[in-house]
């Protein structure tokens, strides 16, 4: 074991600076004794007049700290370093062979002993400091030790230099210059202790690390990826002519972005626009980003039941005699058309689909039946890789197919985790490098608590806004490790649908599709993670930082290469 040094190394600049070369030397020397083992070593401390009551700038080239034995504040010189005795001034002669004056090493020493005396005097907790040992000294690397023993005055004994010779011991002999004391004089010597090498530790300074704090990393990440979900806005500008096209891309290459952009566009212009989606909560985001505009938002089969009542239709199952599954899925969308085609179309110049992969083909053409007898515009966006309804495969007749290639709204880590599961035409990434993906293995009865523990170290530890925070799970919430509605620890839920502010999203992957947090944790995916579609989906909804709990054999594939 060695010292504990601060800093841990010396940076390039320092070691290569002539200047510092009997710095370097003793650092290193230091660096490397074993005997030290339990102090701490701080290079170059400074301070400044001002600071908690100090009175004077200064510095110190090493102060070494234990918390039994005291400080030991040593002064360094280079050089051939003299003393002229008749008028005390100090020089070395530097390797040109030029000597320069410099400063007394023994004053300096002293002032900075002082300096942290008092200092721990004013500050030391519950009273009074104790009478704890302190030392200076001085070393000479370049320097011999006298060849007759004497002293170089009542100030100056011996025992508080080392030289070049001293060098392969210098830790033994620093503990020498720390405990020597004159002879027939005795001290009642107490303990620094913890609270005196918090003190000097505070005084000194410490290895510190400036890095942004997760909630800036957070920050900066959305910055730079709303301004890359803007600029995909550009590519509507290409198409502004286009009365019929098909956006195919991954996750988080702008196709809701462009969606809401187009529907903006063509109220500006006057027209009738209808934006439909297949999930809830999606629609409840599209009705609150167009809150603004006369642009009608809603579910496919809310379309399919308003449709149906305006035309007189039933729209329940039990007036059909049905299953309510097999009424959304086939009855419901059938007498939709019937309604359609005995004149309850041509409502609308505009429709636009999002997430239209979860629609079936007969779907959209039925939905192209809204539009008027000019045909209208009728703009479709999709992602195969997030087909986790249907199972359909959607051709080219819904209009020009134009790829999405690039990722703007997922960090690379992210979208690099989320990428093992995408198949299709290659993306390229522009988002920010953000935070990595954090892999928190738990076994299955331990979920709901481990979650609870990393959003509390998000919420309270990192700062970041529950709002910001999505909890996803791989199955329904009913077959979860939570329960609907339910906190989590003190971290109030809502489901992606009401998203009341302030409160952490807790739902479904399959209910979250179409939608993003700043923050998301993926759980309870044990019995999905086989099927590629619900991994994609799950594992793309973070934008910045994605945290995944779950067994080891799940974190295993889906970490897979």
């Amino acid at each position: 074991m060695t010292p504990r040094m601060i800093p841990a190394s010396l940076p390039a600049a320092v070691r290569g600076e002539p200047k510092r070369s009997a710095e370097v030397k003793v650092f290193d020397a230091l660096s490397g004794a074993s005997i030290l083992k339990g102090f701490t070593v701080w290079y170059s401390p400074r301070w400044l007049s001002g600071y908690r009551g100090i009175l004077r700038d200064g510095e110190a080239d090493f102060i070494l700290a234990h918390p039994e034995w005291g400080f030991l504040v040593v002064e360094v010189k280079g050089g051939r370093v003299k003393r002229d005795v008749i008028t005390g001034a100090w020089s070395s002669r530097d390797r040109y062979g030029d000597d320069q004056g410099i400063e007394n090493p023994i004053e300096q020493a002293i002032k900075s002993k002082k300096v942290l005396l008092n200092y721990l005097k004013k500050y030391w907790q519950g009273g009074a400091a104790p009478w704890v040992r302190n030392r200076h000294g001085v070393v000479l690397p370049h320097g011999s030790r006298p060849k007759a023993p004497m002293d170089l005055g009542a100030a100056m004994p011996l025992e508080i230099f080392a030289f070049h010779e001293d060098l392969e011991k210098l830790g033994a002999k620093l503990i020498q210059m720390l405990t020597w004391q004159p002879e027939g004089v005795s001290e009642r010597i107490e303990p620094l202790g913890r609270e005196g090498m918090r003190l000097i530790e505070q005084f000194c300074g410490r290895d510190v690390s400036f890095d942004l704090s997760l909630k800036a990393q957070l920050d900066a990440a959305e910055d730079a990826i709303f301004q890359l979900t803007s600029e995909q806005n550009r590519v509507l500008d290409l198409l502004k002519l286009f009365r019929r096209a098909h956006f195919k891309g991954g996750a988080g290459t702008g196709k809701t972005v462009l969606a809401v952009e187009k529907a903006r566009r063509l109220d500006a212009e006057g027209a009738s626009v209808l934006l439909l989606c297949f999930n809830r909560p999606l629609r409840t985001q599209l009705k609150r980003e167009l809150a603004d505009t006369r642009v009608e938002a809603m579910t496919f089969h809310e379309l399919c039941g308003e449709v149906c009542r305006q035309a007189g239709i039933p729209a329940e199952a039990r007036a059909h005699g049905v299953l309510e599954k097999r009424f959304l899925s086939d009855v419901l969308p059938g007498l939709f058309e019937d309604a359609l085609l005995g004149g309850a179309g041509g409502r609308y110049d505009a429709v636009l689909v999002d997430e239209a992969q979860d629609f079936r083909p007969q779907w959209l053409e039925a939905c192209r039946l809204l539009l008027g007898k000019d045909g209208g515009t009728f703009f479709v966006f999709s992602d195969e890789n997030q087909n986790i309804y249907a199972g359909l495969h959607l051709d080219e007749r819904f209009g020009e197919v134009i790829p999405l290639n690039t990722n703007l709204r997922n960090s690379l880590q992210i979208f690099e985790a989320s990428s093992r599961f995408y198949r299709g035409e290659a993306l390229a990434c522009r988002g920010p490098v953000g935070p990595e993906v954090r892999w928190i293995e738990a076994p299955a009865d331990r979920t709901r608590r481990t979650v609870e523990r990393l959003l509390n170290s998000l919420v309270l530890g990192e700062g970041v806004p529950r709002g910001d925070i999505a909890v996803l799970t791989g199955c329904s919430i009913e077959k979860s490790s939570f329960a609907r509605g339910s906190a989590i620890g003190e971290h109030a839920t809502c489901d992606a649908e009401e998203a009341v502010p302030g409160c952490v999203t807790l739902d479904s992957v399959y209910r979250f599709k179409g939608l993003e947090k700043p923050v998301v944790i993926v759980a309870d995916m044990d019995g999905c993670a086989a099927e590629p579609e619900v991994p994609y989906v799950a594992l793309s909804r973070a934008k910045s930082l994605l945290a995944v709990i779950g067994t080891a054999s799940t974190l295993s594939h889906l970490q897979r290469p």
